[in-house]
């Protein structure tokens, strides 16, 4: 019985102790249907096509890393958000690289907001609601069809959610010069990039939303 010298296409079985080179322009050659016996110019021919066109590939697998993996934060993450303090790892969990980073606050009629751009587009969306009236922040969330919000204690004395994409947070801050009447304030936040998935995407969103109202509670003066 003859042993068939069929060989499985893309794969060469270098004999052992075979230097990597010889066994490359064999490969090489193989798949070119030539055969590297003969000269030795004729050997480096099969294996220097080899050489040439993998600088290419290289060049490109290269040039695919700088782009989606190469991107890095060019700013550095502020400790305070218009005001209110807030710890730089908690909000750097909700923020993308880019260049520059910016925390600019606006009015929308009674309600005050908090916006945190980088590279001009909203990372971070709080706004500030302050009544009469105890809300509680589970409620709230669900009244407002967030999705799937949970119950969480994102500040002592008060009531908090979270969401995938946002949080609020509910409590009263008593009148310090006074001390006799109570300014309910509700905390919603909006956070519109996509950075985290899932259970570590709502982790980073209590985390920065603790910070946050921590920070704002302070800010407010409020005896919590």
């Amino acid at each position: 019985m003859k042993r068939s010298n069929s060989r499985t296409p893309g794969k060469v079985n270098c004999p052992e102790g075979s230097l990597a080179g010889t066994c490359a322009a064999t490969y090489t050659a193989a798949n070119l249907g030539q055969s590297t016996e003969g000269r030795p110019e004729q050997r480096m021919a099969a294996y220097r096509p080899t050489y040439r066109k993998g600088i290419p590939i290289l060049l490109a697998c290269a040039a695919l890393l700088i782009a989606c993996g190469g991107a890095e934060y060019r700013y550095t993450v502020p400790e305070e958000m218009c005001g209110a303090s807030v710890h730089a790892e908690a909000l750097r969990g909700l923020l993308p690289p880019g260049d520059v980073i910016d925390a600019a606050p606006r009015d929308i009629r009674s309600a005050k907001t908090c916006d945190v751009t980088v590279d001009d587009e909203v990372q971070i969306s709080v706004t500030g609601y302050s009544s009469d009236e105890t809300e509680d922040a589970l409620t709230y969330a669900r009244s407002n069809e967030f999705p799937e919000p949970e119950e969480v204690e994102l500040i002592d004395g008060g009531s908090g959610a979270v969401w995938v994409d946002g949080a609020v947070a509910a409590w009263s801050c008593r009148d310090p010069s006074t001390y006799d009447s109570y300014t309910h304030v509700l905390a919603v936040i909006h956070v519109p990039g996509d950075h985290a998935e899932g259970d570590e995407r709502r982790e980073r969103v209590a985390d920065f939303a603790r910070s946050y109202v921590a920070g704002l509670a302070a800010k407010l003066d409020c005896d919590v």
